[in-house]
C-alpha cells in the first residue's frame, strides 16, 4: 500500500487541499470554501468538507494508498479539521503548522519575516530560537490594512466617491457592477449581508482581483489603491523587523498570499517602505502556491524526528 500525504490550507477565502506522494508528486488538488471561523459556521464548514474528504478518500483507494500524514496550515478551526481527517483517514498523523512556518520552509529559511496578505493581512517575524513578534492580524473590522479585503473595500469606496463627483472617474465602477451583478450602484444596498449590515468579507476581498486587472489596464485609481496597500504592508514589515531579535543580515522577508498576484504594482512601493528600516531587509519573490509549502514543512518536521 502506497504512503500518501495531505496538505490542507484553510484561508479566509479558500480551502486548498493537495494529495501527493511524500516526494511531492500530486495525485489530486481541490479548492473549496474559506475555512476561517470569522466567515463560516462550524456546522456549514464541516458539512462541506466531510463531503470533499469522502471524494479524496476514493482517490486514495484508487491509488492503492493510505494517507499517513496530513499538514494543517492557515486560520481555521483546527480541532474540527483534525477530527474530520481522523474520521476520513484512519491512523493519519496530523501535524499542525502555520503560514509563518510554511513561508520560511518554502525557502528553507531557519528565521525571517513572513508577510501574509490574502483576505486578511498579518506579518510575523520569527527569530532563530522561535520567538515571534506580530503586526496586524486583528481582522477586517479593526486591522488587515493592505489585505485583499482592504483593497476591495477601498476600491468600492472609490467607486462611490466617483459616482457622487467627489473623486476621479474610474473603470472600477463598471467592473464592480458586473462583479456584483448590479444594474446601478445604489442597488449595492440590496447585497446579502449579515444582520449588522456587513457584506461577506471574502466577497469584498475577491473584488481585489478586479482592482489588479484595472491597474493592468492603466486605471490610475486602482493603481493608487495598490500603491497605498503596498506601502502599508511595507510598514508592517519594518515594524516587526525593528522589534524582532533575528540575527540574520539582511533579514529575509517572505511574501505570501493573493495580494501578491499584483506584485508588479506592489514591488516598488513595498521596497520603498522597507528601505525606511534601520535594519537591512531582503525580500524574496512571492510564494507561488502556499499549500505546496505545507509539504516542505512536513518533510522538514519528519526528517527532524527521524
Amino acid at each position: 500500500m502506497n504512503e500518501l500525504w495531505l496538505a490542507y490550507e484553510g484561508g479566509g477565502s479558500k480551502t486548498r487541499i493537495v494529495l501527493a506522494t511524500p516526494g511531492g508528486d500530486v495525485i489530486d488538488s481541490i479548492s473549496a470554501s474559506g475555512a476561517s471561523p470569522l466567515y463560516i459556521t462550524r456546522r456549514d464548514y464541516g458539512k462541506e468538507m466531510r463531503a470533499i474528504l469522502k471524494k479524496i478518500f476514493r482517490k486514495v483507494r484508487t491509488a492503492n494508498g493510505r494517507v499517513a500524514v496530513a499538514g494543517l496550515a492557515a486560520p481555521m478551526d483546527r480541532d474540527l479539521v483534525e477530527d474530520m481527517l481522523s474520521e476520513a483517514f484512519e491512523g493519519v498523523h496530523v501535524i499542525r503548522t502555520s503560514e509563518t512556518e510554511v513561508g520560511l520552509a518554502w525557502f528553507d529559511l531557519p528565521a525571517g519575516i513572513v508577510m501574509v496578505a490574502g483576505t486578511g493581512a498579518s506579518c510575523v517575524a520569527r527569530d532563530e530560537s522561535g520567538n515571534q513578534v506580530v503586526s496586524g492580524g486583528y481582522g477586517p473590522q479593526f486591522s488587515d490594512e493592505g489585505s485583499g479585503y482592504w483593497i476591495g473595500r477601498e476600491a468600492i469606496a472609490a467607486v462611490i466617491r466617483a459616482e457622487q463627483g467627489r473623486s476621479n472617474d474610474t473603470q472600477l465602477r463598471e467592473r464592480l457592477l458586473r462583479f456584483l451583478g448590479l444594474e446601478r450602484l445604489w442597488d449595492i444596498h440590496d447585497i446579502e449581508s449579515n444582520r449588522y449590515g456587513h457584506v461577506y468579507p471574502p466577497k469584498v476581498a475577491a473584488f481585489a482581483e478586479e482592482v489588479f486587472e484595472a491597474a493592468r489596464a492603466g486605471d490610475t485609481v486602482a493603481d493608487g489603491i495598490l500603491r497605498a496597500a503596498s506601502k502599508t504592508l511595507g510598514k508592517m514589515i519594518v515594524s516587526v523587523a525593528q522589534r524582532s531579535t533575528i540575527q540574520a543580515r539582511p533579514v529575509p522577508v517572505v511574501l505570501t498570499g493573493g495580494v501578491f498576484n499584483a506584485y508588479p504594482f506592489i514591488a516598488g512601493p513595498l521596497q520603498g517602505a522597507m528601505s525606511q528600516s534601520r535594519i537591512k531587509l531582503k525580500a524574496f519573490s512571492p510564494v507561488p502556491e502556499p499549500v505546496r509549502g505545507v509539504f516542505k514543512v512536513l518533510q522538514r518536521r519528519l526528517k527532524g524526528n527521524s
